[in-house]
C-alpha cells in the first residue's frame, strides 16, 4: 500500500448582503493505493476561521479609478464634493452620471456653482443599496430639493428619466449608482 497526505489551507473572500467575509478552509487530501484496487481519495474541508473583512474603498476612489466618470471626476473635484466623497466621516448614495451621460446633456453650465447644485443634487444622506431602495422622494444634499426614485421589476429610474444601475462594490462609506442622464434640479 502507498499512501499520500496533503494538507492545504486555502482562503475565499465571499460576499454576504454586501459585506464581505475571509473564509479560511484547511483541506486535507489523502490518497491511498491499494495493490489491484482503486485509489482511495478522501477531502476533508475544516472550516478554520471566518471572520468580516471591512471595505477601505471609499465612492471617490471608485470613480476615480472608473474610466467611465471621467467628467464626473473633473466636476466632483472642482467643486470640491470629491472631499465629501472620499470621508469616512459619512454615508452617502450617488447617482453617478456616466461620461456619455454629461456629453449627452442639453444643459452644460459654464460656472462652478451651478455644477456644485447640480452634483449635490445626484448625492442623498445615507447608504441606500438595491435591496434597501424603494420607490418614494428623497433629499439631496442640495438643501430642500428631492429626487423621485422610482422602482419596479428590477429597474430603478431617478425623476422618472435616469436609468440607475448599482454598482456591486463594497465601500466604507455608501453606494454608488449609474446613471445614464444627468439630472438637474427643478429650480435650475
Amino acid at each position: 500500500m502507498i499512501s499520500m497526505h496533503i494538507q492545504k489551507i486555502m482562503l475565499f473572500d465571499k460576499r454576504f448582503n454586501g459585506v464581505s467575509f475571509l473564509v479560511c478552509f484547511l483541506v486535507s487530501l489523502s490518497i491511498s493505493f491499494f495493490a489491484g484496487y482503486y485509489p482511495v481519495l478522501s477531502l476533508n474541508p475544516l472550516p478554520l476561521v471566518t471572520t468580516q473583512v471591512a471595505s477601505s474603498l471609499t465612492i471617490a476612489d471608485v470613480v476615480k479609478t472608473n474610466k467611465r466618470f471621467n467628467i464626473l471626476v473633473k466636476y466632483l473635484e472642482e467643486t470640491e464634493l470629491m472631499e465629501t466623497l472620499n470621508s469616512r466621516q459619512g454615508s452617502y448614495t450617488i447617482f453617478a452620471p456616466t461620461d456619455t451621460a454629461f456629453t449627452s446633456s442639453s444643459h452644460k453650465p459654464n460656472d462652478k456653482e451651478t455644477w456644485k447644485k447640480i452634483l449635490q443634487y445626484h448625492i442623498l444622506k445615507g447608504s441606500i443599496n438595491s435591496q434597501k431602495l424603494k420607490s418614494g422622494k428623497f433629499d439631496t444634499l442640495l438643501e430642500g430639493d428631492q429626487v423621485n426614485i422610482k422602482v419596479y421589476s428590477g429597474s430603478i429610474k431617478v425623476n422618472n428619466n435616469a436609468k440607475a444601475t448599482e454598482l456591486k462594490t463594497t465601500l466604507s462609506n455608501g453606494v454608488i449608482y449609474e446613471i445614464d442622464k444627468v439630472i438637474i434640479p427643478p429650480h435650475l
